[in-house]
């Protein structure tokens, strides 16, 4: 089969580089933006930082307190939980249904001036916020964190 068209050094490295672009967003995709997320699906999260702390805020609709689990082990901070499955109202007809359930995960390396003796974790209306002290001497330690 002849090539109608014929291909310049340039076109070579543009679709090099655009399929160099498509393996990365797949592999960010996979790896969720540097975290590992192995679930049924994976709650957005935002992460920012102060002076004296990080913070990670988690959306969690329709997830119960006591089904939210923080672990704190080896430098990595895992968030787990379950998101039930809801009732089907006989007399309700669906059109959409997007919100998805089951299990999830998300999981973070900790910084390494993070302090492991100071984390904690709060729940309240469909969100987790956890915040994680600084220390100016690094820790390694292992817990579970109390989701209040």
């Amino acid at each position: 089969m002849t090539n109608l068209m014929r291909r310049t050094e340039s076109d070579w490295w543009r679709n090099t580089w655009s399929e160099l672009a498509d393996m990365r967003k797949q592999m960010d995709r996979f790896f969720d933006g540097g975290t590992l997320a192995t679930a049924d699906w994976v709650p957005s999260v935002d992460t920012s930082e102060t002076d004296s702390e990080y913070r990670i805020r988690a959306a969690l609709p329709d997830v119960k307190k006591e089904d939210v689990r923080v672990t704190l082990e080896d430098g990595l901070l895992c968030l787990r939980g379950e998101r039930r499955a809801r009732k089907e109202e006989r007399h309700e007809k669906f059109h959409r249904l997007e919100l998805q359930e089951g299990a999830f995960s998300r999981s973070f390396t900790m910084p390494i001036d993070a302090d492991p003796d100071k984390v904690s974790a709060k729940y309240e209306n469909g969100m987790l916020e956890l915040s994680i002290g600084r220390s100016s001497a690094p820790k390694v330690a292992g817990r579970t964190i109390t989701v209040k």
